[in-house]
């Protein structure tokens, strides 16, 4: 009660009004709240068409993004599947972060586009701001990984077999997984939620003046990787095309066997470049957008209050954040396709992919199959009477 009166009138004031002056008091305050437009209420007015795309485009996204990335999951984790790619694991791991993700996008997706208040308390607000980082950093740590795992391959094709890359990669992961779930937990010191602006996945800090514990880690997983995957990309495509020298020591036959070999992609090798070019591409103008908030002119924070549109198209500061603000749903609808689109990658680039998905479709057909066709015949059935069973030995099904 304090904490709005003192909003309206001088706080020496307060515990010397009268009860009239008090219901005044809370009748401005709520008239005041009533009228007034947020930005959300701005940006889904002055722009029904983009938010109705999120909408629709979203569930798009989702029903392709949990099949999918199920199914890439499954049939990467195949153990035949590990013999012809050796970055099996990274990508069995980086499609559960993508179920994981767009899991933990709904509630995101229910606020921003239904506006729906799913978390009420600030704590959970913020628990699933780290819960959602989580996947986030993990994902885009496991394609730097597997980048860099193939650079060394085909650095030194003979000293990095396929039986030590194997070995390798599941600890790798587990290592990333552990490191980057303690650092986002002790992150969560620094999270606050802006009641303004309500829950989103925007990390800020009040106490700190320099809040390196939360720019270092974006700027690092949103701008250093993504840049850092390019350049490993075409270091890949340039080693590729080349011709070299290998040097077989301890050969059977003599001392040492030189082989001239002419550099050419494996198509696991495609996979792996296709995906981190994609993902790249569809996160790297998010981290942009992301970036811009924290500049003055569109900031949400800063923006003056208004109580029509009309106040909104006469306010410079109002124009510059609503055009920056469809901007940014765009590219947010463009950019979550980044956990839903892999499956497609993987079955245009992949031969044993698209084996196995044959295999799997014609092992869940034969099963279907085999169960309608005992529910029939189990209808269509029908047993002898137990008179007949004692007047012949030689009980038969009659169908």
């Amino acid at each position: 009660m304090y904490t709005i009166l003192r909003k309206t009138v001088a706080p020496s004031l307060v515990f010397n009004m009268d009860t009239e002056t008090i219901t005044m008091a809370f009748k401005m305050d709520a008239e005041r709240n009533a009228s007034e437009l947020t930005s959300d209420d701005v940006i889904h007015i002055a722009a029904p068409a983009v938010i109705t795309a999120g909408k629709y485009t979203h569930l798009i996204w989702y029903g392709i993004g949990f099949l999918g990335n199920i199914l890439s999951a499954y049939i990467w984790n195949v153990k035949t599947m590990y013999g012809v790619c050796s970055s099996a694991h990274y990508l069995v791991a980086i499609s559960i972060c993508d179920i994981l993700c767009q899991t933990l996008h709904i509630f995101y997706y229910l606020t921003m586009y239904w506006r729906l208040t799913v978390f009420i308390t600030p704590g959970l607000c913020e628990g699933w701001g780290v819960l959602y980082t989580i996947p986030l950093y993990i994902s885009e740590l496991l394609v730097l990984g597997f980048i860099i795992e193939k650079l060394i391959s085909l650095q030194n094709p003979l000293g990095s077999g396929w039986f030590k890359r194997n070995r390798r990669a599941p600890k790798e992961i587990v290592w990333t997984i552990v490191s980057v779930t303690a650092f986002c937990v002790f992150q969560a010191y620094f999270r606050r939620v802006d009641i303004k602006t309500g829950c989103s996945n925007e990390a800020f800090s009040e106490e700190f003046v320099h809040p390196v514990w939360i720019w270092v880690p974006d700027i690092f997983i949103y701008f250093v990787v993504p840049v850092s995957v390019v350049i490993l990309n075409f270091c890949i495509l340039h080693m590729s095309k080349r011709r070299y020298n290998l040097s077989i020591p301890r050969h059977p036959l003599h001392k040492e066997a030189h082989v001239r070999v002419r550099g050419t992609l494996k198509r696991s090798t495609v996979v792996l470049l296709r995906l981190s070019f994609f993902r790249v591409i569809t996160l790297f103008p998010m981290s942009v957008a992301d970036f811009l908030k924290h500049f003055d002119p569109f900031k949400r924070s800063l923006l003056p209050s208004v109580y029509s549109m009309d106040d909104v198209w006469t306010s410079e500061r109002w124009h510059d954040y609503l055009f920056y603000s469809i901007i940014y749903y765009i590219v947010e609808i463009i950019s979550s396709s980044r956990y839903a689109l892999s499956v497609f990658i993987y079955v245009t680039s992949s031969v044993h992919f698209r084996r196995e998905l044959r295999k799997l479709y014609w092992r869940i057909k034969h099963s279907l199959t085999s169960l309608f066709d005992t529910k029939i015949s189990c209808s269509r059935t029908t047993f002898v009477s137990v008179s007949d069973l004692t007047r012949n030995d030689n009980a038969v099904y009659v169908v």
